[in-house]
């Protein structure tokens, strides 16, 4: 994996990678940047975000259960510059059961990449599955 970054003002600044998707970030204006783009430490918190819905829906195909919508909030709780802790509610419409979507969600935990490196760095995981 590569990437590849161009600084275009004072903390603004777009990355490419190797398959040509771009990312803008930036810092709040309070910060000094413009706000053109999240932060990197809040890609951070969006890239989980993704990993977890990405992941849970491979896991959700492999065992066949139906998600007919999904929808991730995810809060990462931070003190300085420093992530303590991430909480996040997945909620789904679906006929799998609450087993069933536990289980998913069990499995999505272990295999997402960007969620172990959260899980080896300590930063403890909380979740709830809500229905709609």
């Amino acid at each position: 994996m590569k990437t590849h970054l161009i600084k275009q003002g004072a903390y603004l600044s777009q990355i490419d990678n190797q398959r040509g998707n771009s990312v803008t970030v930036d810092l709040p204006v309070a910060s000094g940047g413009t706000a053109q783009g999240p932060t990197a430490f809040e890609l951070l918190a969006m890239s989980l975000n993704g990993c977890i819905a990405t992941i849970f829906t491979t896991m959700a195909e492999k065992k066949r259960l139906t998600i007919e919508h999904l929808e991730i909030d995810l809060e990462a709780k931070t003190t300085e510059g420093e992530m303590e802790a991430i909480d996040y509610t997945l909620r789904v419409k679906t006929t799998a059961t609450d087993q069933e979507l536990e289980k998913c969600l069990e499995l999505t935990e272990k295999v997402c990449p960007v969620g172990r490196l959260f899980h080896r760095a300590g930063v403890p995981f909380t979740h709830r599955i809500e229905r709609m």
